[in-house]
Parts: structure tokens; sequence; C-alpha cells
């Protein structure tokens, strides 16, 4: 089998916040740009790929050295998060109104490998869709 160079990664950021999520989002991005790779965030863990249509289509976005600038010292993920979104046991409204769990890991990957093959690395990094939170109680200081 013939391996492919590392061209981009992914980020996605599930189970609750934690804290240090921004920071660790910061790190990889920077990290991944030094070696030449793009990085994408998927909102929301896996509801990103799952479901973009909650986010106009953006569930997942480009993020670069200019959009993680300065999220290091804020609270949450950028990205959000959900502890509900386990791909194996994602769960769906049906038409009566009932939830059922179903496997949708094919489409997951499917899904991702859709917007990795579609997805230009020079994607406009100023869109809206990951938007750093508007108000902080905290600041960083010197």
């Amino acid at each position: 089998m013939d391996e492919q160079p590392i061209r981009s990664i992914a980020i996605s950021t599930g189970g609750g916040d934690a804290p240090g999520l921004n920071a660790v989002i910061r790190a990889t991005v920077l990290a991944a740009e030094n070696r030449g790779w793009a990085v994408w965030g998927i909102r929301d863990g896996y509801h990103g790929l799952l479901a973009p249509e909650r986010y106009g289509g953006d569930g997942i976005i480009r993020l670069t050295r200019a959009r993680v600038s300065g999220i290091a010292h804020l609270g949450g993920t950028i990205l959000g998060t959900t502890n509900r979104g386990n791909p194996l046991r994602f769960p769906v409204q049906q038409p009566d109104g009932t939830w059922v769990e179903q496997d949708r890991g094919d489409e997951l990957v499917a899904t991702a490998r859709s917007a990795s093959a579609t997805s230009s690395p020079s994607a406009d990094s100023r869109s809206s869709a990951c938007r750093r939170p508007s108000t902080t109680t905290s600041r960083r200081r010197s």
C-alpha cells in the first residue's frame, strides 16, 4: 500500500469542555502549519460532519494561524463540543418524533474524505463559522 504524505489534519473536541482546549487547538494549528499542513476544525464534536446543516453548511472550518491568534486564554473551545455525538450510536430523530441510535461511522468517514478532497487549503480564514466568544471575563496579564 502506497503511503500518502500528510497534507491536512482535522481537530474535533468532544466530551465536554476542559481547561486548555483552546490552547491545544492553537498549538496544534501552529505546529501543523509549520509542517505545511492545512488544519480543519470540526464543529461540536462529530456534529459538524454528521449535521453540517446546523452550521449553515459550515460544519468543518479552516483553522489558520490568524484565526487562532489570541484564543489560548479564552475558556471553552472555539470549535464547540458535545458529549452526545458518538458516531457509532448517533441519535437520529424519526418522522414520528422518536429518537433512535444509528451507526453513522461509514457516513462520517465518507464525509471526512469528501471534505478533505473538495476543500482547498487556501479557503477563507476569516469565515464567521468559527467565532471567538464575544464576552470574556478574564484577561491575560503581562
